[in-house]
């Protein structure tokens, strides 16, 4: 560390052994403090959005890298976190504008690609999104988080044997990857191998008890296994964790439709519609229940809805 006065060292030493510790909450604290110390200290603050992206409360995050941005205007790393930290609250074409101009910049810039293929993900744009981790993959292969990435675009495109490839080796590099584990069950889902899934889902439960996603895979193979009542336990326990869980109301919603409960499904389909109106399976699923549901009942207005979805 440069020639800093004893007490701001002091301080900084405290927050990173506080991070080590996962006490993040004293972090902060020791970060703010050596901050009102010398606020143009831009490695601190960087730090401290670190902290605070990884304790969920993005809002302050962005504004510690912004904050940053002033003291070290176009830093790279700064630039790259900003970007994430958008992309994490939603704002991808934001997170793209900064990360797109990153990249130019700085071409072998692994984690700034990674960034960039999230937010190109996150608007639908698949195939640009594939190619950006691909590129983050040449440059950095041994990454976990790369090669999950990878993996779970790779499951969305509906190339379940290169995900699992991907996915396997984001786990070689950490087993204990729960997110990875969750995305390799998902692919064996989709290849019907659900005794190897469910093996899998177990494991990431244990490493991340309140993962959304683990409980949905959960519910999505007791459902296959006939135990439909304890997938609904599964799937409400994720909705839980996550409203805005989009395959928790969709499951929810074909398990009431096996069980010809159709105004209960119409119900979960409209909820999953609502939070992603590109979610084709569930507008599949939605315009089955429209043909077959009942003459009576709210038919007319759930039809309107669908239309105005799919317009």
């Amino acid at each position: 560390m440069p020639d800093y006065p004893a007490k701001l060292v002091a301080l900084i030493q405290k927050a990173m052994a506080s991070e080590q510790r996962g006490d993040l909450s004293s972090a902060v604290g020791f970060y703010r403090k050596a901050l009102k110390l010398r606020s143009d200290f831009v490695e601190a603050r960087n730090n401290l959005g670190n902290v605070l992206k990884n304790m969920g409360r993005l809002k302050e995050a962005t504004a510690e890298f912004n904050r940053a941005l002033k003291s070290a205007p176009g830093n790279p790393m700064l630039l790259n976190n900003l970007g994430n930290v958008l992309q994490l609250r939603g704002e991808s074409q934001k997170a793209l504008n900064i990360l797109q101009k990153l990249v130019i910049k700085e071409p072998e810039y692994s984690d700034a690609y990674n960034n960039l293929g999230n937010a190109l993900v996150d608007l639908g744009r698949v195939d640009e999104g594939l190619a950006a981790f691909l590129r983050s993959y040449e440059i950095n292969p041994n990454n976990a988080e790369i090669n999950n990435n990878l993996g779970a675009t790779f499951h969305k495109m509906g190339k379940s044997n290169e995900a699992r490839q991907y996915l396997r080796q984001a786990l070689n590099f950490d087993p204990n990857f729960a997110d990875a584990l969750n995305n390799l069950a998902s692919a064996m889902i989709d290849m019907k191998e659900y005794a190897a899934a469910r093996e899998i889902v177990d494991r990431a439960l244990k490493l991340a008890p309140d993962s959304a996603h683990a409980h949905v895979l959960n519910g999505t193979i007791l459902d296959n296994d006939d135990q439909s009542e304890e997938a609904i336990v599964e799937l409400k326990r994720a909705i839980q964790l996550d409203g805005r869980h989009r395959s928790a109301f969709s499951g929810l919603g074909s398990i009431n439709c096996k069980q010809q409960r159709f105004e209960e499904a119409l119900k979960f389909f409209k909820q999953a519609l609502e939070i992603d109106s590109r979610y084709d399976s569930v507008v599949n699923n939605y315009l089955f229940n429209l043909i077959y549901f009942p003459t009576k009942g709210p038919r007319k207005n759930n039809f309107e809805f669908y239309e105005g979805v799919i317009v």
